[in-house]
């Protein structure tokens, strides 16, 4: 997506960067770290997440978001992959923290709970990131539940990113088990 013909080309920021313009609105600095985040400049569209963090620290979404930008850039854009998996890990426990105390009373119980296990999954993506394979099974396992608890079907991205976990720990007979857990009845 190309917002206002600015596309990012670089992680730096120049002199007139939107990034530095005082009179910037939310709406703005959303559509711009989108912008970034989807011409694959992620460092860049963290710096917009982070300011827009920043101005609304309790907003569970946007940490999500910079969560994935750190999963995403993973070492090539934030350090090691050691380092993008930490911060990535960071953001999306505070984005469980903050979704479990500000959505409760705006959503019903099974879309909260929805909204649980797609956080979960996004954390232990971000623990494959930095190759802690125990963790992302631990929160594969515990999305998966919770999204049986609301009555969805298995998404496929968790069934096989799960499996491919089991496999990295070479636990192969469960990966060929696999497909028949978390099933929800008919």
């Amino acid at each position: 997506m190309v917002l206002g013909g600015r596309v990012p080309t670089s992680f730096a920021e120049p002199a007139t960067s939107p990034l530095t313009a005082q009179n910037q609105n939310r709406d703005d600095l959303q559509k711009q770290a989108l912008a970034a985040f989807n011409a694959r400049d992620f460092p860049l569209a963290a710096r917009f997440l982070e300011r827009l963090i920043s101005a609304e620290p309790g907003d569970y979404v946007l940490r999500e978001a910079l969560g994935q930008c750190f999963v995403d850039g993973g070492g090539f854009a934030f350090g090691t992959n050691k380092e993008a998996s930490e911060k990535a890990v960071r953001e999306y426990s505070e984005a469980l923290r903050l979704a479990g105390e500000t959505v409760s009373d705006r959503k019903d119980g099974n879309e909260i709970l929805l909204i649980k296990a797609r956080l979960l999954a996004g954390r232990a993506l971000a623990f494959e990131v930095g190759l802690e394979y125990q963790s992302a099974l631990v929160d594969y396992d515990d999305a998966l539940a919770t999204a049986l608890q609301a009555n969805a079907p298995n998404d496929p991205l968790i069934v096989n990113q799960k499996a491919n976990v089991l496999a990295a720990l070479g636990d192969w007979q469960s990966v060929r088990a696999f497909p028949n857990h978390h099933t929800p009845p008919p």
